[in-house]
């Protein structure tokens, strides 16, 4: 395999005359190599092996060093802007939209003045292995599905990040938000000691609320400081992204109003066959609101907000 793929490069460097490189591994013998060619005449090459595995040893851990949290095993605040970044462009590139959540670990005082060496760093431990069974596939890219691809991070001793690049709506970003906290303020058992946690979420939607990755980390603290100041909820979007979420709602209101009074809505009916005598002995009805503006929102929002002004029990009047 591995005298193919030099026969392969000598070939090209001979027909290009520039020089070439390339690194083969075998994990068979748990060795790194690099190869590298330079053309010595029409039909001659000269071809430089070299052993590396010493340098790709010591490059990954540096790159542990650098990219890693020791007591979680976390990717760090510089390795989420780095991916944040990447994920960004992939989102501006495909039209998408996305969330960062930004999470702030309250109540550990304890944990830290407790008698027991590291017992600080336990709690983080397994919070952060809670966050990652919370969020599927998380730091697991996989190159046919990179939209489902989420990120998390510690990004400070008492605060987490998740990137979430597949997000619809502001009312998603709040879902996964809300799941986090249920799995994260769980009691946490650290020797024979449990701890009460709190925990604070600050939002910030792509593209509403930035589009760089300093910029959305950023605006993500943010709604974190609101959410900690916050007397009546610990979940807080970015104010830009709850500033237009209203503005959104009244407008569908407006809409959902005057599809009403000018029946702008339309019925279609699923039947539902049987398979033996394939005659129809029932029918689910559907409510089809055939203007532009539904196309652009999910049937979930066009609902929420029905429910929330009670204009669903006029449409469901209509529906009769």
């Amino acid at each position: 395999e591995i005298a193919q793929r030099i026969a392969q490069s000598i070939r090209k460097t001979l027909q290009s005359r520039q020089p070439r490189s390339f690194r083969f591994d075998d994990e068979r013998f748990d060795s790194h190599a690099e190869c590298i060619l330079v053309a010595q005449g029409p039909d001659r090459a000269l071809m430089i092996v070299r052993d590396i595995s010493n340098t790709q040893e010591r490059l990954a851990q540096l790159e542990d060093m650098a990219f890693k949290d020791s007591v979680t095993g976390l990717p760090n605040r510089q390795w989420l802007l780095d991916e944040l970044e990447n994920i960004v462009q992939r989102m501006h590139i495909r039209r998408g939209r996305g969330a960062v959540l930004c999470l702030e670990v309250g109540q550990l005082d304890v944990a830290r003045n407790a008698s027991a060496t590291g017992s600080a760093d336990e709690a983080y431990a397994q919070l952060a292995t809670r966050m990652r069974g919370a969020i599927r596939g998380a730091n697991q890219p996989q190159e046919d599905d990179d939209e489902r691809y989420s990120a998390v991070a510690r990004i400070a001793p008492d605060r987490f990040a998740v990137v979430l690049p597949n997000i619809e709506t502001g009312d998603d970003a709040e879902g996964v938000a809300a799941r986090l906290a249920d799995v994260m303020q769980s009691p946490i058992s650290v020797g024979k000691q449990e701890y009460k946690i709190s925990l604070a979420v600050g939002i910030a939607l792509y593209p509403q609320d930035g589009s760089t990755a300093v910029e959305l980390l950023d605006n993500a603290g943010i709604a974190l400081q609101d959410a900690k100041n916050s007397q009546t909820t610990h979940q807080k979007f970015h104010s830009g992204t709850v500033r237009m979420r209203a503005l959104e709602r009244q407008d569908l209101v407006v809409e959902l109003e005057a599809a009403l009074e000018n029946d702008d809505f339309e019925l279609r009916y699923l039947p539902i066959v049987a398979t033996e005598s394939r005659k129809t002995h029932t029918a689910e009805v559907l409510l089809r609101w055939p203007r532009p503006v539904f196309g652009a929102r999910s049937i979930k929002e066009v609902i929420n907000v029905a429910e929330y002004t009670g204009l669903i029990l006029p449409i469901g009047e209509w529906v009769f």
